[in-house]
């Protein structure tokens, strides 16, 4: 403002002519500061919904494993459920095959934990996914088991093993299907086993089992 009246003073404005431009130039800032807090405003809206859609996604994600929980009895610590447990039991009687050393295996309780909330949270509500994450002392042996499995698919250049386990009964006395699925990283055996309470499609679940894979994996990281 001091400016436009030195300026008037030397050339020789009007006080209209500096009336005029004084409020030309208060009217330029008002837009400026009215332009800069709608930006503002905007910009907090759009904060406040991104952060209320994302905790809605995560309540509503915990929600559905919760009721997974209930209606398939799934374990919340990490373990493996009395069905899968029961399961991989009656399957590896003589104690050697995929199917013993997973039951034997030693299981990463807080790492399974966060893998089975991914996984479940990324299937439909009759769908059911219990992760395996165990070491394991002699890779080779894995391998082995792995390969011994009734189907094996190659994913990105690893040997993905799958077995359909005997039909469970749940404590709602209502029979599933099971899928064990199978793959080794480095010192560690991963995989999980598929429950639904209806038929699986195999082939269906091998095409699928790319993308499960990519979801637990990166719950690794």
């Amino acid at each position: 403002m001091r400016q436009l009246l030195v300026c008037c003073l030397v050339l020789g404005c009007s006080a209209k002519d500096l009336a005029n431009d004084l409020a030309s130039s208060a009217a330029l800032k008002a837009t400026a500061e009215a332009s800069a807090a709608r930006s503002a405003a905007q910009k907090r809206a759009t904060d406040f919904g991104r952060d209320a859609s994302s905790a809605a996604k995560q309540r509503l994600e915990s929600e559905a494993v919760a009721l997974k929980r209930r209606m398939f009895g799934l374990a919340s610590d990490g373990s493996l459920s009395e069905a899968v447990k029961g399961a991989l039991s009656a399957a590896s009687k003589d104690g050697a095959g995929a199917e013993a050393m997973v039951a034997r295996g030693a299981r990463v309780a807080p790492v399974v934990v966060e893998i089975a909330t991914v996984l479940n949270s990324a299937v439909d509500d009759e769908t059911a996914i219990e992760p395996i994450y165990t070491p394991v002392s002699a890779p080779g042996e894995a391998d082995k088991a792995i390969a011994s499995m009734p189907t094996i698919e190659v994913v990105e250049g690893v040997t993905v093993g799958f077995k359909k386990l005997d039909s469970m009964t749940t404590n709602a006395i209502v029979k599933e299907e099971a899928v064990l699925v199978l793959w080794r990283r480095n010192d560690h055996l991963l995989g999980f086993v598929v429950r639904k309470k209806r038929s699986i499609d195999l082939a269906a679940l091998i095409k699928e089992t790319p993308r499960l894979m990519k979801l637990f994996e990166s719950s690794l990281d």
